[in-house]
């Protein structure tokens, strides 16, 4: 059902956010409860499992950040190269924060990285575009909000994929800078909601009549 899948992306999106952090199923299961699904502390236990068990690199992954954030090396590297500096501890309170730190580091550092390259994008395009009319109110981490004239929507859809997608190419790298082997890089993808009031979900009446397709 709808309801169930709604549920379930909650739960993986609960597990891919706080993983990486190095949260474990007590903070998980409360993430869930506070986005309005109630989970055992098992059942989280469980997510993790089977997070690790279809990703098996990552538990290598994370290792690796937490050593690289003490010494000899004590920095790592965002796939575009901004390093994340680590300061030498004998003290395991702060020991275990640099670890946690270093494990979302990569992941969330790159994508902080590539929101700046497309915001810079869409600063330049709305600059030498005067005939465009959106503006960017506001950046909630790896989301942007925008005010945009009805009659301009569906090409402002086109010139975010463009500025966000198209002109940021990802290159992955590894955490102490060095490239992966892939052919090709990676790109964002976006999804686009479209509201009258901040917070406020749009309805099917509302779409209606200002004439928009809910595939805009």
């Amino acid at each position: 059902s709808v309801a169930k899948a709604g549920k379930l992306r909650i739960k993986s999106r609960s597990d891919n956010k706080l993983v990486p952090y190095g949260r474990g199923a007590e903070a998980i299961a409360r993430q869930c409860k506070e986005e309005g699904t109630e989970i055992a502390e098992e059942e989280a236990q469980a997510l993790i499992d089977a997070y690790f068990a279809s990703y098996p690199g990552t538990e290598q992954f994370l290792a690796t950040c937490r050593a690289r954030s003490q010494p000899p090396y004590q920095w790592l590297s965002t796939a575009f190269g901004r390093r994340r500096r680590f300061v030498r501890s004998t003290d395991r309170s702060v020991i275990g924060e640099q670890e946690r730190q270093a494990q979302n580091f990569p992941i969330q550092g790159t994508v902080a990285d590539a929101i700046s390259r497309a915001i810079d994008h869409l600063y330049w395009y709305r600059y030498s575009h005067p005939e465009c009319h959106f503006r960017m109110l506001l950046q909630i981490h790896d989301a942007l909000l925008f005010e945009v004239p009805l009659a301009e929507l569906a090409q402002f859809k086109e010139i975010v994929t463009e500025c966000m997608c198209r002109r940021v190419p990802i290159y992955p790298r590894n955490v102490d800078n060095t490239p992966m082997p892939v052919s090709q890089p990676y790109y964002f993808a976006v999804d686009m909601d479209v509201a009258i009031n901040w917070g406020e979900k749009i309805t099917d009446a509302q779409l209606t009549e200002l004439g928009i397709t809910k595939s805009w």
